[in-house]
Parts: C-alpha cells; sequence; structure tokens
C-alpha cells in the first residue's frame, strides 16, 4: 500500500480500514495480532490518531500488507489544499495540515499566497481551524490577516482533543490566542512543530 497525503490518496486511516476489512480481522483482532490498544486501531481509523511510520507498518503489516512511502517535496502550500483534497464528510488531515504548517513556518515569503481566501468548506470544525491557523500564521509573521477569517464564525460548542482528560486539559491550557477564540482548545506543538 502506498498513499501520499499530497497527490489527494487516502488517509492511514481510511487505508487502515480497507487492509483490516481485506483481512478480515476486527478492530479488536488486529489489535491483538499488532500488540497495541484496541483503541489505538479505531482512533487511527477515525483518524483522531496520526501514528508514527513505525507504528502504522507494524501495525500494516499484521493485516499482511507492507507500507512504503514515497517522499515528495511540497512544491506548493496552500491552506485551500486541506478543503479541496478531501471529501467534505472526511475527517480533517492531520499530517497534511502539520505539513503545510511546517512549510510556511520555514518559507514565510510564502504565508501571504498560502492563507489567501481558500475554499471554505462548510463544515465549521475545519472552516474555523483553517481560519485560526491562518491568523495565527499571519500573526507570528507580522502580516495582515486575511479578510475572509472575519466572516468565520468561533465554534458554538468547545472542540478539544480526542484523547484522555489531561490531552484535553493540555489543549485548553496550551491552545494559540487565534484557535481559543474560535473554541478550539487544540495545543499549539499538536500543529505548529518547529
Amino acid at each position: 500500500i502506498c498513499s501520499s497525503y499530497y497527490d489527494g490518496m487516502a488517509h492511514v486511516g481510511e487505508l487502515l480500514k480497507a487492509a483490516r476489512s481485506e483481512a478480515g480481522l476486527s478492530m479488536r483482532a488486529l489489535a491483538r495480532r499488532a500488540q497495541v490498544a484496541d483503541t489505538t486501531i479505531a482512533r487511527i481509523e477515525s483518524g483522531t490518531l496520526d501514528p508514527t511510520v513505525t507504528t502504522f507498518s507494524e501495525i500494516m503489516a499484521a493485516t499482511g500488507n507492507t507500507v512504503m512511502i514515497t517522499i515528495t517535496p511540497i512544491t506548493e502550500a496552500q491552506l485551500s489544499d486541506l478543503v479541496v483534497s478531501r471529501p467534505s464528510n472526511s475527517p480533517i488531515n492531520w499530517t497534511h495540515l502539520r505539513a503545510i504548517v511546517d512549510r510556511l513556518t520555514r518559507r514565510p515569503n510564502e504565508i501571504p499566497t498560502a492563507i489567501i481566501n481558500p475554499p471554505l468548506s462548510g463544515r465549521p470544525d475545519l472552516d474555523a481551524l483553517l481560519a485560526g491557523v491562518a491568523e495565527k500564521l499571519a500573526d507570528d509573521h507580522q502580516l495582515r490577516r486575511p479578510r475572509w477569517t472575519e466572516t468565520v464564525p468561533a465554534l458554538d460548542t468547545p472542540w478539544e482533543h480526542p484523547g484522555t482528560e489531561r490531552m484535553r486539559e493540555h489543549g485548553r491550557r496550551n491552545a494559540p490566542s487565534q484557535l481559543r477564540l474560535r473554541n478550539i482548545h487544540l495545543a499549539e506543538n499538536e500543529i505548529w512543530r518547529l
């Protein structure tokens, strides 16, 4: 199985679910075979856990598959990629978001183009996240915030890390103000890694 999140192919959770189904394994059976917690399989498949390459490779090996990774340099990072490259009902592609933010952090001259007017998805969670990320990128590099972010409202209910209470508390304490004002409680280091 080969996946590259920049060419619009499947997210790792979708790949894992397909491989598990093809192998005729339940989540519990795969977890035992791969020697991981049952919740690990469920969280990867749902898109709430972004596994390391090693963990993902070991789990896929337990389904009888081999993971091959092709590294392709990002030639252009656009927040709009997060909207147009994924079906509207699919989980947020955190790996893709982190890669875009990493590139823009290293190349701030690309930020104005990357954050200008991406198409909105109509999903309150994704649109609020994109607006908060765009504002933080602009603020961190003393750039003017894009006007479209003003039209994106804060979420009605708080969005928190789907993990443990300790993870949620960490998110509440360490969320950048641009996300917190949009009712997104996600620690800065969950997205900004550089």
